[in-house]
């Protein structure tokens, strides 16, 4: 059997039910491999916390906070780290400024994509026009072919920076 919490000290605040006493969480993070910790420390790792206890700010989630690298997590953190046998990242079980964190993250990539889509059209259209210096054209004619077939072209154009789509039907 796996030990899936056995790099990791946990701690625990809050009421999960009656199914899910400090005691019972106790054993199974031991019976998996972790450490249990009845009070906050800096070996501690992560704090399980009930919502409840996190809003009110109790004593050892004031302490937790001031502890670098300390994950308050929710319960649900746990028990999917158990139902998978392996330490699930704690990124959608977070109760605290690591969201911020991750919002900032997300705001930044976006501004790195834009830029990165905003470089490839800079790109394209200097392609175009160098193209247009050398053929004396932009690269449009008409098509016939032996038979005088009439074609039906639908052109379509994505704007990734405005997240829009253009069509052109051409008969």
């Amino acid at each position: 059997m796996k030990d899936p919490l056995k790099r990791f000290t946990i701690a625990v605040t809050g009421d999960f039910g009656p199914q899910r006493s400090h005691e019972k969480i106790r054993q199974w993070v031991e019976a998996n491999g972790g450490t249990f910790a009845s009070n906050i420390t800096p070996k501690v790792t992560h704090l399980i916390c009930s919502r409840q206890h996190f809003k009110r700010s109790v004593t050892m989630v004031r302490e937790a906070r001031t502890i670098d690298g300390l994950s308050i997590v929710t319960f649900d953190w746990l028990e999917d780290s158990l139902m998978k046998m392996y330490a699930r990242k704690e990124t959608g079980y977070f109760l605290h400024r690591q969201g911020r964190a991750s919002a900032k993250a997300k705001k930044t990539k976006k501004t790195v994509r834009k830029q990165t889509i905003q470089k490839g059209m800079k790109a394209f259209e200097k392609s175009c026009r160098d193209f247009q210096t050398e053929m004396f054209s932009d690269g449009y004619h008409v098509y016939h072919d032996s038979t005088t077939f009439a074609y039906d072209i639908t052109l379509a154009r994505a704007n990734l920076i405005s997240n829009q789509n253009e069509r052109y039907h051409l008969k």
